[in-house]
This record gives C-alpha cells, structure tokens and sequence, in this order.
C-alpha cells in the first residue's frame, strides 16, 4: 500500500490535497493501492469528501485509532430521545437549528444540529447548576459520538477523549494551562488488544500509526512535510519514507544554500539521511536540490498532475472578455497586479471580466480593494469551487502574477482545455509547461507593461489566441496519465 500522509481535507481543496488525490486515482486506475490519509482531527472530513464525490481510500489517523474507517453513515432520533424515553424539556432557538434542554426547568444542555429535521447532530454542550459549560460531545458527521471535550474552572481545555463507534475510549490527551493558554502533556492510546501507549505530541500519535499500520512493502510519502515528515521520520527505521516537495524549497531571493531552506522544509533537509527518496515536481527543482544534498538519496521529477486524453481546443469566436485567475488568496500570488491589469485594459476592453478563483487570507483586502478601485464591473473575486471545468472553458486568457510558484495544478488544467496563459517567468513551474509564444508567455517578474503587452495582443488577435489555443492543448500531451504513471514507476520500482 502507498500512503500520502496530508494534514487535512477541509471546505476547499488548497494545491496539496489535490496532488495527493490525484495521484491517489493514478496510483488506483494503475491496480496501485494507495490511500490518503490525515494527521489531523477533523470530525467533518467524511462529510467533505462527500462534497468533494470522494468515495474511498480516504481517511485520517483517528479514523484508524478510532476504527472508523469503513463506518456507515446513521443518525441517532436525539429529541424523541430526550423528550419520550428521558422526559426532558426542548427549547427551540430561533432562526437555528439548535436546542436547549431542560430537566425540571433547569438547564443542562445546548445542543447544534446541522439540518432543519434535527436528524444530524454537530455537538452537545453541557451545564453545571450554575450554567456554567462543563464538557462538549462532538459528533462525527456519520452520526457517531467521537470526542468528548472537558473544560476546567476557567473554561480552559483540560482533558479529550475520543471514542470508537462502539463508544469506547481509545485515544486521551491531558492538557496544562498557562496563561491562559491550554498546552498538550500526554497522550494515551488504547490499541486492540488493551495495551496502553503513552505519548508526547501529536507526532507521536502519527509515529505509532505508522508503525502499527505497516506491511512489508508499505511507503509512505509525506506531503505536507512541515505537519507530517517529523512523525513519520521517527517511525522504525526499515519503513520507507519519501518526502514531496510541492513548492519552492528556498526561501524568495535567496541562493541555494542549505541555510536557505524554506522553515516548511527544514524537517526534511534536516534529516537527509532517514529519507527513501525526495520527489520534485520539475526538472529543475530537481536538479538544484539534488545538488543542495550532494546526491546523497534519489531525487525524482514527477508531475503532481496529469491529464486524461480529452483536451479541447478553444473556439477562437469565442468573446473575448472573460480572463480567469485561480491561486490562493495570498501575498506571495501578487494579485492586486491583476487588478493593475484590468485598470489599464479598460480603455481598449471597456466589458473586460476577470474572474479570480481560489481560498486564502488577502480575500478580504481584495475584496475592499476592488470596491475602492470601483472594479464591480470588472473583477469578480469568486471564492473557492471545486470544480472549475465550465468556468475554465469560457475563458480565453488565464493570468498568474506569482512572484514563485511551483509545478500549478490550476495552469495545467487551464493549459488542458485550451487556454493560454501570461505569467511571470519565476521559479520552478510556469518555464516547464509555458512555451513562450506557443501557449502564452513568460514575462519578466514584475514587468507590469510587457505583462501588459502580452494581454493586450492576445484579447485583440483571433488568429493568435486560436494558435496559443492549439499550442496550449498540444503542450499538455507530455502529461498524459500514461506518461506521469511511468515515472511513479520509476520510483516504486
């Protein structure tokens, strides 16, 4: 079995959770098996899933301490409970789906359901006599309880349990607090058979999963390295581990020295000599990092993508006003140069439209940004979606103003259906699928009026944006399923 140990699947997919579930479904069409599983707590990560048509081979560590991997679906009837076979009180909270509960008129619980049939219960909160909240239940989002929260006086964590589905405790952690702030001191893990392990950290939570969970054969890729490479380093030293590197391994502006290493990778350079294999995404950043650790492990270049054999060359009568965006909402991305972009092509393209796709912290300054420049009209900050086929194949311009970007998800599937892009020529990715004059264009980092330029030529011509259409559909055919699954199995074998 192949593992890509992640940190998490929340409400959006950011690029790491959808390289690993893409090479899930490689490594699966390839009679592969592999499984992504999580390091972190999530009670609502089946229910992601389900919103993001996942069906399996997906899970997190507490899934497998709590045996809850394979677990159905079912909800337990909580207010006939508490009225027919308790005798309790329910208060409905307006305009919620929540409840207060009563035992002779006094308060003992506030209950939060996610549905208006009070079928599928989120937590319950619990009261002393003088209301003050005690313990939380949450629930998994398949019905089960599955972690009983406990606070002290001042309302401070003090103690978790998680349970199975049969309700038995299986995993506790004790927590001090000072200042004000609740520190983990210990975690104890009930396995199978009775026997107690005692652990330091939630890394040694992933330590012990590891180990319990592996056969002969096993590797497991550590994908989100700052989160995950510390817990899986420490496993016995006979279980294979590989690190994926997903973006920029140096630090911006900076030469490659080992001193250099980005803080998210240092665990991973740190500590060379535990490692089976590094994966990058580029030819590039391959050869710079197998220089960096002096050859001393393999050092593999495998796309973190690929496409399947449907690309579709854009229809050059196509409108062209609509220019798509998709990153993160993020400093690093430089999207108020987009909106630099837009201002300026105004006068020639007066019902221009971009569209910028993605999830992240500068959402809200973009937001206001765009209000303050009254670009209402013009630039649409959409949000997070999870499926961008249709919006990709309106467009006939896709945009990056990155000032370092790795092997981009995003630009290969836009690349896919037959949209060129205009970006910045920076480290490692947009060289390696940008062929300058033949999908898009790389412009200098920065170099606003080339940008510029680039933009204004191809909104303009019919016959350029049919030819970078062609071009761009073309580019993408090294990155055929056939093709990348070969060199995963240069790796595994």
């Amino acid at each position: 079995m192949y593992y890509f140990i992640g940190n998490n699947l929340g409400s959006t997919l950011t690029g790491i959770e959808k390289a690993q579930l893409n090479r899930m479904n490689l490594f699966n069409l390839n009679n592969q098996p592999a499984s992504v599983v999580f390091v972190k707590y999530n009670p609502k990560l089946h229910e992601n899933m389900k919103r993001f048509n996942i069906q399996e081979n997906v899970f997190s560590i507490y899934d497998y301490f709590q045996d809850s991997i394979k677990f159905k679906e079912e909800h337990y009837n909580w207010p006939q409970y508490w009225l027919k076979e308790i005798g309790l009180t329910i208060e409905y909270v307006d305009n919620t789906y929540d409840m207060r509960i009563y035992d002779n008129e006094k308060f003992i619980m506030y209950a939060h359901f996610k549905d208006k049939y009070y079928s599928k219960i989120d937590y319950i909160n619990y009261f002393d006599i003088n209301r003050k909240k005690i313990k939380r239940d949450i629930f998994d989002s398949r019905g089960f309880l599955s972690k009983t929260v406990y606070l002290d006086n001042n309302n401070e964590v003090s103690h978790e349990r998680y349970y199975d589905t049969s309700g038995n405790s299986v995993i506790e952690k004790f927590y001090q607090t000072t200042d004000g702030i609740s520190h983990l001191t210990r975690i104890l893990v009930t396995l199978s058979g009775g026997k107690v392990i005692h652990l330091r950290n939630e890394e040694g939570l992933l330590t012990l999963f590891t180990e319990s969970i592996y056969t002969s054969g096993d590797v497991f890729f550590s994908d989100k390295n700052n989160v995950t490479f510390n817990g899986l380093s420490a496993s016995r030293k006979d279980i294979p581990v590989v690190a994926v590197l997903h973006s920029t391994h140096i630090k911006y502006g900076k030469s490659q020295h080992i001193n250099n290493v980005k803080n998210i990778y240092k665990p991973v350079f740190d500590n060379i000599e535990r490692l089976t294999a590094i994966v990058t995404s580029t030819k590039s950043q391959k050869k710079d990092v197998s220089d960096l650790i002096n050859q001393s492990i393999p050092v593999y270049e495998i796309p973190v993508g690929y496409i399947h054999n449907n690309a579709q060359i854009k229809n050059s009568k196509n409108k062209a006003n609509k220019i798509i965006s998709i990153g993160r909402y993020s400093s690093e991305k430089q999207q108020t140069l987009q909106l630099d972009l837009v201002e300026r092509l105004l006068s020639d393209f007066p019902e221009i439209q971009l569209h910028m796709f993605g999830a992240g912290k500068d959402k809200d300054m973009l937001l206001k940004e765009v209000q303050r420049r009254n670009l209402n009209e013009n630039v649409f900050i959409r949000g997070f979606k999870a499926n961008l086929e249709e919006e990709i194949d309106e467009a006939v311009l896709n945009i990056m103003t990155s000032k370092m970007e790795g092997f981009s998800l995003s630009l290969l599937e836009t690349l896919s259906q037959g949209v060129p892009t205009v970006c910045f020529d920076v480290q490692y990715g947009p060289s390696e699928l940008i062929n300058d004059n033949k999908n898009g264009y790389l412009v200098p980092l920065n170099n606003m009026d080339a940008f510029y330029d680039k933009v204004k030529n191809i909104l303009s011509e019919n016959t350029l944006r049919l030819r970078l259409s062609q071009g761009a559909v073309f580019s993408c055919m090294r990155y055929s399923s056939s093709k990348v699954f070969k060199k995963w199995e240069e790796l595994i074998n």
